[in-house]
């Protein structure tokens, strides 16, 4: 995990070109740590005999990891109802997915777009990040 000078952009991921000249403030490392992962998958393996898990809502906020979540949770995509996770129009961080690969894989395994709320807009007020809501197709 790079640990930044502003919390909010620390990531798995290390922030790339443009993302250290649009956040020079923030997207600098001050240091690294180990950090133990696991899938949303294996989180709900490990809960399903204390509570139903049928109607989950998945939120994810990970800088630019969220196509990784998604991906360990494919096994349990039937149990989640809605997601909501970071779509980036200008990626910030080194092999971060844009937010079309987002949208085809969240399209393939039966969601569809619900809403999305601006996150950072660039100085023309194009967006760089937004939340988008996902929920399962009907």
């Amino acid at each position: 995990m790079k640990i930044m000078s502003v919390d909010t952009f620390s990531s798995v991921l290390t922030p790339n070109e443009y993302g250290r000249e649009a956040f020079p403030d923030g997207t600098t490392i001050v240091k690294t740590a180990m950090v133990p992962l696991t899938t949303v998958a294996e989180i709900l393996r490990n809960y399903e005999n204390d509570f139903p898990c049928d109607r989950v809502h998945l939120k994810t906020d990970t800088q630019g990891f969220d196509m990784h979540v998604l991906r360990g949770a494919v096994s349990k995509l039937e149990q989640i109802q809605s997601i909501q996770l970071e779509l980036s129009m200008s990626a910030i961080y080194q092999n971060q997915p844009s937010y079309l690969e987002q949208f085809d894989f969240l399209a393939q395994n039966g969601f569809s777009l619900s809403a999305i709320h601006p996150v950072t807009r660039k100085a023309d007020f194009a967006l760089i990040e937004a939340d988008g809501l996902f929920v399962r197709a009907s």
